[in-house]
């Protein structure tokens, strides 16, 4: 499967740590996007207010990103 998104994915998806086999992707335009392993539908997607910086993490269940403006978002 493939699953479109709203902009450039800058690096690699993060597994989301629990158990689902479901991955998590940052793009440019700042927007972190769910994606179920089984098909490639979108779980869920929310936007950082700005660009998308650097990797994601995952950690105790919140999905931790950075953007363009300086802030570290946990999900």
């Amino acid at each position: 499967w493939s699953t479109p998104t709203d902009e450039l994915v800058l690096a690699a998806p993060v597994a989301v740590d629990d158990g689902s086999g479901d991955v998590v992707a940052l793009t440019r335009a700042g927007s972190v996007v769910r994606i179920a392993a089984a098909d490639g539908g979108e779980v869920w997607r929310t936007s950082l207010g700005g660009d998308g910086r650097g990797e994601l993490a995952v950690a105790g269940g919140q999905v931790l990103a950075s953007d363009e403006r300086g802030r570290v978002s946990a999900l």
